[in-house]
């Protein structure tokens, strides 16, 4: 896991307006289980719209949400 990006920021300007996400992954206090967490708002804001998280019993179901996410958005418009 070590050599796997766990964090990820994303940028899209709509109306001129900012939005951004941030998106990770770690292993929870529990044993073997996982959490994709989502924070998104916009950058005018001083806190995020909203935070959304995932549960997953294995890091192979985090990951393969984290990327089918990241892969969404990526085409979405965020950079």
């Amino acid at each position: 896991m070590s050599n796997i990006k766990n964090n990820l920021y994303l940028t899209r300007f709509v109306n001129n307006n900012e939005r951004y996400l941030k998106i990770n992954y770690s292993k929870t206090l529990f044993d073997n289980i996982y959490i994709v967490m989502i924070t998104y708002g916009a950058k005018r804001n001083l806190r995020p719209t909203g935070i959304k998280k995932y549960y997953f019993c294995t890091l192979d179901d985090a990951l393969s949400y984290f990327n089918k996410y990241v892969k969404v958005k990526y085409r979405r418009g965020y950079i």
